[in-house]
Formats: C-alpha cells, sequence, structure tokens
C-alpha cells in the first residue's frame, strides 16, 4: 500500500471547478468535472516531482470514481556551468527548471517550477524533476532571458550533466535595410534568441 500524500496542491484547467480536501483522509480530495471528457490534472507537493498535466477521463455513466494519482521523489541533475572559451567555472548563474515540456520554444513562456544559483565553482544541483527530457534555463537573473538546454532525467537517479557550457564563441554580422539594395537602417532594435541542446 502505498502512502497517501497529505500537504499537496491541485490545479485544474477551468477555475469555476470546486475542488475539496477530505480532512478526515490524508491526500482524498473530491471536484466535480463533466462526465465523459478528459479532464488535466496538476499534482504538486513538497519534496515531490510535479505532474503538470494529468489526464483522466472521466466515464459517462457513472456519477462518481476513483483515480490514483501517483507522486514520485522525481530525479536529480547536477552539473557545472563554465565559461566557453576559457572552461573557467561560473558563480552567480541562475538554473531555472521548466519541467517536462513539448516543445522548446514553450520554455520561455513556461513557469519556473524549481530553481537554484551555480556556487563558487559553478556547480548547481536540481531535485524532485519531473522524469522525462527536462528543460533547463541559464541566466544572469531569475526572471531575465538565457540560454535553455534539456536533459533527460529518470525517476529516483541522478543524472550527471558535467560541464554545461555557455558564452559565444562566434560572431554574427547582420545589416538591416528596408529591401534589396536600399540603404541601411539606423537605431533597429535586434534581438536574439537562442536555443539548444
Amino acid at each position: 500500500t502505498k502512502a497517501p500524500v497529505e500537504n499537496f496542491t491541485v490545479t485544474l484547467p477551468f477555475g469555476f471547478y470546486a475542488l475539496t480536501k477530505d480532512r478526515s483522509t490524508p491526500g482524498v480530495f473530491s471536484v466535480p468535472v463533466e462526465p465523459g471528457r478528459d479532464h488535466e490534472f496538476g499534482i504538486e507537493a513538497p519534496g515531490y516531482a510535479p505532474r503538470k498535466k494529468v489526464s483522466v477521463h472521466a466515464p459517462a455513466d457513472k456519477s462518481e470514481f476513483e483515480h490514483i494519482f501517483e507522486l514520485g521523489k522525481g530525479g536529480v541533475l547536477k552539473g557545472r556551468v563554465t565559461e566557453r572559451r576559457t572552461g573557467t567555472p561560473i558563480s552567480g548563474i541562475h538554473v531555472i527548471s521548466k519541467g517536462v515540456l513539448q516543445y522548446e520554444h514553450d520554455v520561455a513562456q513556461a513557469i519556473t517550477l524549481i530553481s537554484t544559483v551555480t556556487d563558487a565553482d559553478g556547480r548547481f544541483r536540481l531535485q524532485a524533476l519531473a522524469e522525462g527530457k527536462n528543460y533547463v534555463m541559464l541566466a544572469q537573473k531569475p526572471t531575465g532571458k538565457g540560454l535553455s538546454k534539456s536533459f533527460d532525467v529518470k525517476d529516483n537517479q541522478e543524472t550527471d550533466a558535467g560541464n554545461v557550457v555557455i558564452g559565444a564563441d562566434c560572431t554574427v554580422r547582420g545589416q538591416v535595410v528596408r529591401g534589396p539594395g536600399e540603404e541601411p537602417v539606423a537605431r533597429t532594435r535586434v534581438q536574439i534568441h537562442c536555443y539548444t541542446t
């Protein structure tokens, strides 16, 4: 028998669903849903890997049914952030877990699940990560833009990312014009987004 988790949070796709926790039975909650449809639940609890999208089908022929949501301790991701050209460890880099995502371009919009900062030797350690391809953002500021990388994490295992290299080692030279053969446009703002695995 698996032990119930007491201190948990449930998120639902629609805010009008009224969720009720059973105070007499740890780990038990109830919520009315539309029968005959699939519903996505998000489950979080301290010390466990969050499960953001758990799809549950509500039978059309039942007024009440039970579903077991299993939470695992998740996996651990550790590594060391170094500068590309010199190999020097970089301290103070925010390592931000965005969780398991379907598409890499969702990283910027995804919420922060777990974060840490590299120590004086550039090392970091993230715990309670969900099993799967986790996207991690490396940034100088906790709310700033950064470089995203993906790492495969297994439940109850420690994944060593080794040296996670950041920094530029090439130069892009560009010119902004309104059309072929026209004069360059002055005072143009250029944004660069970098994604890599």
